[in-house]
């Protein structure tokens, strides 16, 4: 029984470093696109739709990476991104034609 028990230790830390790993990629994916959405909203642009269509879909995939690994969405059901992804999708298209 100690030998199960410290393979279940094992493999919980292997886990729980790779879950780590995934939370400093994320969270490096995020710190570049914002940086990437606070240049490009100060580029001087002659028509504002083009600059405003890249801002509202690096905000839409910024919020999808906080929903999928900070509130753990990819782990969950998959009905639950059913249920967020629909209204998310129209929300984001209604954004996009309201700009043009």
């Amino acid at each position: 029984m100690m030998e199960q028990e410290k393979a279940m230790d094992v493999i919980e830390s292997q886990e729980q470093e790779a879950h780590q790993s995934n939370y400093l990629r994320v969270f490096i994916g995020l710190v570049v696109l914002t940086i990437t959405e606070v240049i490009i909203s100060y580029l001087p642009f002659p028509n504002k739709t083009p600059q405003t269509i890249i801002l509202v879909v690096g905000s839409f995939f910024k919020a999808a990476l906080v929903v999928l690994f900070y509130m753990h969405l990819k782990y969950d059901s998959r009905w639950y991104a059913v249920i967020l992804g629909v209204p998310v999708v129209f929300a984001t298209l209604l954004s996009v034609t309201l700009v043009l």
